[in-house]
């Protein structure tokens, strides 16, 4: 039994706006991860540290993500 292919390789219908909406999506991607890491920053400072290491580790971390943004 032959089936006939629902795909064609070779073409692609994206059309003329694919750029556009790709470059809007990577945008409100990218808003999303520095909301959350915003939130991340904001929690770490908050927490109570059991021990030097973790309160060092954890003061590292909030560092690092304050230079990303």
């Amino acid at each position: 039994m032959k089936t006939e292919p629902t795909h064609t390789v070779g073409h692609v219908g994206f059309g003329t706006n694919f750029g556009a909406y790709n470059e809007i999506a990577l945008e409100e991607r990218v808003r999303e991860l520095i909301r959350s890491n915003n939130r991340l920053i904001r929690v770490l400072g908050r927490c109570v540290k059991p021990n030097n290491e973790i309160a060092s580790e954890s003061h590292d971390a909030v560092e690092e993500a304050m230079a990303m943004r």
